[in-house]
């Protein structure tokens, strides 16, 4: 396998750059360290249906990840490994509905080959929830919406909200696209004839704030790709038997809206081109906007991968062309967080399972400039199983600081599935490309202030960092927790209770050894 990178006038948001890739053998650094590693029984799909990280559930520094654990021939329940640096694999069993012989089954949402976002925090206290899909075949069957509540001395084996039955199953966290310091989230049916919006809420809800009819859409995933301090996201639309593909981007608000900021319609057969994967992958250039890599195909041209730099003009025009050598392009993106440390958001191309023996990873980092080369490749069966069911982020598992990421395998003949949580490390990849870190102080800005009741609280830190926010009196007492736990955007919105009397307070952010605090006025 070679790949090469030659770049050809690299201009960010100006003009356009083209990245060819071939030619020189893969940078592999060192062999990456496999934080959990756990192969099913025969029969049993472990990390099949669901593999999604869910933040530090037990308070112990360490983040946890769910795993589906499924049997061919039983119903299906939800591990969830807790986090570690001691290499071991403790969990527990939840989500077993067995009291009858019916089937059932448990979804995480995943969408396109495996692409998957962490969970969500839809309550807003600061921890992440677990918002799952459950299949019932039984009499009524159908799918329903599972929200246990997520953190320390709240989660629990048992559904805080079941949604009423439905087609819908594809569900996802979209984050805090509306800035109430709730996290939102959609939902597809199997079908894909609708695309539902929902604001997060306690208890959940079946009632979407607004809906669109249409089908064969695919999910973009999240972030902030215009620094506003809401989260942002997007789908792409296979127009029927048009031939065309639509992309659209929905950039968040308090209004919430339901029409798409952004849209940008390409034809597939007139053109000869058709573009339909595109995922939010990341600050990957470090210029603390959120971009978005696609990928497209032509019959002239061979197969292309787009870079769109995210901004304040942010737009769906291609900035960046990546090109592969005889059009063996990785058919997807997925983003993996920092797990380098160096302020850079990193993702890994890759063929799905799907599509043996094209089993392919490429990690590569972040930069700026982009890198030359992936900074490790697994190439083929991995000892003999097909991979990645489901690949993506895993917070910070072992609790080094550093983010980690996981996929999973499985063996046909066998039916059996595998985890991997491979561990972040600073030395990633550097044998391929020396890099200055970007600056890691916290500062915090506060808007507006003196405030009446909502107060709008931005970070300059590095997004995914774990962040410590709590409100102080004037005599240095606690008076309320504000934000606990990753940053998933660079701004969060705190409501002020209603019991909290007009007067000075202190707003103090700590993320790692780094400390920064506010003078605030609460005015009523």
């Amino acid at each position: 396998m070679t790949r090469i990178l030659s770049v050809f006038n690299l201009l960010k948001r100006v003009g356009f750059a083209v990245l060819l890739l071939g030619g020189l053998l893969y940078a592999q650094p060192y062999e990456p360290t496999y934080l959990l590693d756990v192969t099913g029984e025969v029969g049993q799909y472990l990390g099949f249906s669901c593999f999604q990280s869910v933040g530090d559930q037990n308070g112990d520094g360490f983040d946890d990840v769910i795993v589906g654990s499924e049997s061919s021939v039983n119903s299906l329940d939800i591990r969830l490994y807790w986090g570690n640096n001691l290499g071991n694999a403790s969990f527990i069993d939840f989500g077993r509905y067995d009291t009858t012989n019916d089937r059932y089954g448990w979804s995480d949402g995943a969408f396109d080959a495996g692409f998957t976002v962490p969970a969500g925090d839809v309550n807003g206290d600061g921890h992440q929830d677990i918002l799952l899909s459950l299949y019932l075949q039984s009499a009524g069957a159908g799918w329903r919406s599972a929200l246990f509540l997520g953190g320390p001395g709240v989660f629990d084996t048992i559904p805080d909200w079941i949604g009423a039955l439905s087609d819908l199953h594809y569900l996802t966290n979209v984050g805090d696209y509306n800035g109430d310091g709730r996290d939102d989230y959609t939902k597809r049916p199997l079908n894909e004839g609708m695309f539902n919006f929902y604001l997060g809420e306690i208890p959940g809800s079946d009632d979407a704030l607004w809906s669109h009819f249409d089908f064969n859409s695919s999910h973009m995933g999240f972030g902030d790709v215009n620094g506003d301090g809401y989260s942002d996201f997007g789908r792409v639309i296979l127009l029927g038997d048009s031939g065309y593909v639509r992309a659209e981007l929905y950039l968040g608000s308090p209004l919430a809206d339901s029409l798409p900021a952004l849209i940008r319609v390409r034809p597939s057969a007139a053109g000869n081109t058709f573009e339909y994967y595109h995922r939010i992958v990341g600050d990957i250039n470090g210029d603390g906007y959120d971009d978005i890599i696609s990928r497209a195909t032509s019959f002239a041209e061979g197969a292309r991968k787009y870079i769109y730099w995210g901004g304040p003009d942010m737009d769906l025009v291609d900035d960046v062309e990546l090109h592969w050598p005889n059009n063996n392009v990785p058919k997807y993106v997925t983003p993996l967080g920092d797990i380098n440390g160096d302020g850079y958001d990193d993702v890994a191309h890759y063929e799905h399972y799907l599509t043996p023996p094209n089993d392919h990873i490429e990690v590569w980092l972040g930069g700026d400039p982009l890198p030359e080369s992936p900074a490790w490749v697994l190439d083929g069966p991995l000892d003999g199983m097909n991979y990645p069911y489901r690949i993506g982020e895993a917070g910070d598992f072992n609790g080094d600081g550093i983010d980690d990421w996981f996929f999973s395998a499985y063996h046909g003949l066998e039916e059996r599935g595998r985890i991997i949580v491979v561990a972040g490390d600073r030395n990633f990849g550097l044998a391929a490309r020396e890099r200055t870190p970007l600056p890691r102080d916290l500062s915090l800005s506060v808007f507006p202030n003196p405030f009446n009741s909502t107060l709008r609280i931005s970070f300059d830190v590095p997004l995914h960092a774990d962040v410590n926010v709590v409100l102080y009196d004037l005599l240095g007492r606690e008076v309320d927790v504000i934000y606990r736990g990753r940053l998933l955007s660079n701004a969060i919105a705190y409501v002020a209770p209603g019991s909290l009397a007009s007067g000075v307070y202190f707003v103090r952010a700590e993320s790692g050894a780094k400390a920064a605090f506010k003078k605030v006025v609460l005015l009523k």
